[in-house]
């Protein structure tokens, strides 16, 4: 895992909302068949913290997904306005089996 970076607005939004967010690998399907791994950022911390790393970004406590490995950094944003905001996470491309439905990769 390389660095992480939270935007100056995403950081503001973060500490108005707790000062935690959630980063873990979300499978996508396409409609025709296939599948994509995508991090994904939730505010809050996770219901079982035993399964991410917690690292201290900005005064914000940032919880990795275990195992997550990316080729380059993460940096996460918010967009949207007022209270329908939302968090998206920039770079960070997937190394290996992350790419493969979680379903797989519990096996």
């Amino acid at each position: 895992m390389n660095g992480i970076g939270i935007t100056p607005a995403a950081r503001d939004w973060l500490l108005e909302q707790g000062g935690a967010v959630t980063l873990r690998v979300s499978t996508h399907y396409g409609c025709c068949g296939g599948h994509a791994g995508v991090i994904k950022a939730f505010p809050g911390s996770p219901a079982q913290p035993k399964h991410f790393e917690r690292r201290r970004v900005d005064a914000v406590d940032v919880y990795l997904e275990s195992g997550l490995q990316t080729e380059s950094d993460l940096r996460v944003s918010v967009e949207g306005f007022w209270r329908f905001r939302r968090l998206f996470v920039e770079g960070g491309e997937l190394v290996g089996s992350q790419c493969e439905p979680r379903e797989a990769r519990d096996e």
